[in-house]
């Protein structure tokens, strides 16, 4: 398997409005735990040459690692988890491979993205699976109107990208429509930064030196199609999403890798339909998901014992959800829902037989909201969830309760949320990771009180605050135990304390000045039984994580042929108190980055240009790996129809 091997070698914008009232049926928010933070569009785009890792990178309770700078794979965590343990969803269809390795961020194009929403906590469970570390949802474009656009990035190290997106929107009559969309997103970048190699002598800087990274190429392309057809209150819409990525797969650099490689060829397809048959609301999707991957060692660079190793993953699944909003007063909604989902898990690699298991999941909830004054409303909701795979069958519960005010929101949640051992852990590999079928599923129990505020100031609400404070158990939580032989297998040996908090602000005065900032302290120690790691700081965990970005803009400036809006930037990133290892004996040193950009924003043409690091620092990824000094790009898009 190749992405354990990778890991050993390697609110901003708070959350949307309630809708009391909405009984729509797309995608239902009214009736979804709403999210901790949701990007937009706007928010996702506002950086020349960022991918989805940077853009996420700062958000408060989130963690990503990466091997290196632009296109380099890519994890997230989320309060303290492991990747492994967060769900990653696009168009509500789960990204997670059959085998249970995490998402690589890195093969996630921006280009057709139209929202970001971040789980920190429960994830929602009409999704039909569930992530214990929290969930990342991803929106595509939807083809609502007629949209041409097209975007050129160039910048440093060779980086160069192109996005394209065209939607055309078609009127069949009163209340039909027929939508289409095709993106195209396209990547290459060298990513040969110099770095500061330590010569693997942490104690001397004797040997140290300036290298050039080597073998850290990247290129991707990645495709998609949707087409959405509406008839009055039913939707359906069918989705396909290509992506191809092949990189290098570079060293820490005492020793340079020179031909070892990984690619990822994956395809989603999906079937949506929203409709509203009667009272009922109806939600339900098919989806199949295939992933290959191929790792080459033809130098046994790495040392896998052969020149290339493929793993592939096919993930097919269907989800239905059944909500019958009640109203037995004006002031009183109940909501009681029914989810069940099948998901197929079948994996295989070149170093095991195949694998496969079947995933049934059923799921109770009832959302209660009263009235209890014009501008208070108090909700509460609860749920159980019942997931299985024929050898274990946890279950998962919440309690939530919300009060809100013209200004303020409050939030009180509790949860117990299990993971089933993936197919890797359950059957190993048969080479260096034995598998153990007696494992029991991880859990976590967790505790969160949250307050955003938003107080409206001459009709406008110019400021947002959000705090997010929570405690988690983690038990049973399953670690890979090598023997004198090298050989690894997983045993339920871990637990783990995590307290954190969580700060999110953003002040708009007119139309001249923006600051958002954020800032999240975690307090992540291991409780484990085992005396070298108990009452350590879990690795890859940072104490201390704060993201500030300044923004000056003119409304109406004119820069030669443009005319729109034109402003500066300024960004500062500081991170510290992370170790590498369980015993704490590998401390990353603290990194504060600062960058810096301009942009000009008019109708149909939008410049912007971004600087990276810009004091060109030589600092390191959380998992040790060197980052890019001074980093330019520059984007140029072209938008000839508004969306």
């Amino acid at each position: 398997m190749c992405w354990p091997l990778l890991l050993a070698c390697a609110l901003a914008a708070p959350p949307p409005e309630p809708e009391p009232d909405r009984t729509t049926v797309r995608g239902s928010p009214a009736f979804e735990s709403p999210p901790h933070a949701s990007l937009t569009r706007e928010r996702l785009a506002e950086t020349a040459g960022a991918d989805l890792p940077a853009v996420l990178d700062g958000e408060p309770g989130l963690t990503v690692s990466r091997l290196g700078g632009l296109g380099a794979f890519s994890t997230l965590s989320i309060r303290g988890s492991t990747p492994e343990q967060v769900l990653l969803v696009l168009d509500g269809v789960p990204l997670n491979p059959a085998d249970g390795a995490p998402v690589d961020l890195s093969t996630l194009p921006l280009g057709p993205l139209s929202a970001v929403h971040i789980h920190r906590g429960r994830t929602p469970w009409s999704l039909g699976t569930t992530g214990l570390g929290g969930a990342l949802l991803l929106e595509t474009r939807r083809p609502d109107s007629a949209t041409h656009e097209a975007r050129l990035t160039l910048g440093a190290f060779e980086t160069a990208a192109v996005d394209a997106f065209f939607a055309v929107p078609f009127a069949l009559g009163p209340s039909r429509t027929l939508g289409l969309s095709l993106a195209l997103d396209t990547l290459h970048t060298a990513s040969d930064f110099r770095f500061e190699n330590d010569g693997g002598t942490a104690w001397t800087d004797a040997d140290d030196r300036l290298d050039t990274r080597a073998n850290a190429w990247s290129n991707r392309i990645g495709l998609l199609a949707r087409a959405e057809l509406a008839l009055g209150d039913t939707r359906l819409t069918l989705v396909d999403v290509f992506t191809l990525a092949d990189r290098g797969l570079p060293s820490l650099g005492v020793t340079p890798t020179t031909a070892s490689s990984l690619s990822l060829l994956r395809n989603l397809g999906a079937l949506h339909l929203a409709a509203s048959p009667g009272p009922l609301l109806l939600d339900a999707a098919l989806h199949l998901t295939t992933t290959a991957t191929d790792l080459a060692d033809p130098r046994s660079e790495i040392g896998l014992g052969r020149d290339a190793t493929r793993t592939t993953s096919l993930v097919p699944g269907a989800r239905v959800t059944l909500r019958l909003p009640l109203s037995p007063s004006l002031t009183t909604r109940l909501v009681p829902s029914l989810h069940l989902a099948w998901r197929h898990e079948a994996s295989d690699a070149t170093d095991r037989p195949p694998t496969d298991r079947h995933l049934l999941a059923s799921a109770a909830e009832l959302l209660f909201r009263h009235r209890l004054a014009p501008a208070l409303i108090l909700e509460l909701a609860t749920g159980l969830r019942l997931e299985t795979d024929l050898s274990a069958t946890p279950l998962a519960t919440y309690l939530e309760s919300a009060l809100t005010l013209p200004d303020l929101r409050l939030t009180l949640g509790a949860r117990h949320t299990p993971r089933l051992p993936s197919l890797f852990e359950l059957h190993g590999d048969t080479g260096y990771a034995l598998g153990n079928p007696a494992l029991r599923p991880e859990s976590a129990t967790s505790l969160e009180l949250g307050a955003r505020f938003t107080p409206p100031i001459a009709r406008r609400r110019p400021l947002a605050l959000s705090l997010f404070a929570y405690a988690t158990w983690a038990d049973d939580l399953i670690q890979f135990i090598q023997n004198a032989q090298g050989v690894q297998r997983p045993e339920n040996l871990a637990s783990a304390r995590i307290l954190g908090l969580e700060l999110a602000a953003e002040l708009t005065l007119g139309e001249h000045l923006r600051l958002r900032s954020n800032l999240t302290l975690t307090d992540a120690i291991d409780t484990s039984a085992i005396a070298a790691r108990a009452g350590n700081h879990l690795p890859l965990t940072p104490t201390f994580a704060t993201s500030h970005r300044l923004e000056l803009r003119r409304p109406d400036a004119t820069l030669g042929p443009l005319h729109g809006a034109a402003g500066l930037y300024l960004e500062l990133d500081h991170v510290a108190g992370n170790h590498l290892d369980f015993a704490n004996l590998v401390a990353v040193p603290p990194r504060t980055l600062l960058g810096a950009g301009a942009f000009v924003h008019a109708d149909t043409v939008r410049v912007t240009l971004s600087l990276a690091n810009l004091l060109s620092d030589r600092v390191q990824d959380l998992a040790g790996y060197p980052l890019p000094g001074l980093t330019t790009m520059l984007t140029l898009t072209l938008t000839p129809s508004s969306p």
